[in-house]
């Protein structure tokens, strides 16, 4: 079986990540060690905080090229929550913070007000994810019916140059925002599939199938 990992940069709780991956099937070591990143098949981005400081995180341990390596030798990466917002090019969270660059696009804060709704921030709790159409449908989302809700926190939302490459969206309080994106190898996804149930649980099922 191909080697699977969930990267440490100490940030987030991992371990919740790697019992859902465990219910699946999904067998994953948790590591810090960049070499680790290069070798692995699969490489799971996860992690909660500030943009900046997982960042800078990333580079005192010598793990910021080693997942821009991992990427480019073409092997799945899956960076979830903040681990999403991690491979764009940059983020307006306190400032402008350089990302990975791994995908074109901006990390922005969710606006006060929406169609003269005060937006309640962070976003916390369940909502819809709607898929795109069947030329960019998401093979890990094959199982989810139009109504599956999936688990988000968070306080900014990514915006890509290239919209093609947004998989699913997701709306609050009006406001739609891309929720998951894929550009080849590179996947990415706003909500935390392992807090979000037995569709959450599908998704890394998806993931081990693709992987593995």
């Amino acid at each position: 079986m191909r080697s699977a990992l969930i990267i440490d940069y100490h940030l987030g709780n991992l371990f919740s990540l790697r019992n859902a991956c465990e219910q699946v099937g999904l067998h994953v070591t948790v590591s810090s060690n960049p070499q680790d990143v290069r070798d692995c098949h699969l490489l799971m981005l996860p992690g909660v905080g500030a943009f900046g400081e997982a960042i800078e995180n990333l580079q005192q341990l010598g793990l910021f090229d080693a997942v821009i390596d991992h990427a480019r030798q073409g092997k799945l990466l899956v960076g979830i929550c903040l681990g999403m917002q991690l491979l764009f090019s940059r983020s307006e969270e306190f400032g402008d913070n350089a990302g990975l660059n791994l995908i074109q696009g901006v990390v922005r804060r969710f606006p006060s007000v929406c169609n003269n709704i005060t937006l309640r921030i962070p976003h916390v709790g369940w909502n819809v994810l709607k898929q795109n159409g069947s030329e960019t449908r998401e093979p890990f989302f094959c199982h989810l019916r139009k109504d599956s809700c999936v688990y988000y926190v968070h306080s900014y939302y990514v915006e890509p140059v290239d919209s093609s490459i947004i998989t699913a969206t997701t709306e609050y309080e009006g406001f739609e925002f891309c929720a998951a994106v894929r550009k080849g190898n590179i996947v990415g996804m706003q909500f935390h599939p392992e807090k979000s149930g037995s569709e959450g649980l599908g998704m890394l099922a998806q993931i081990r199938n693709e992987a593995m």
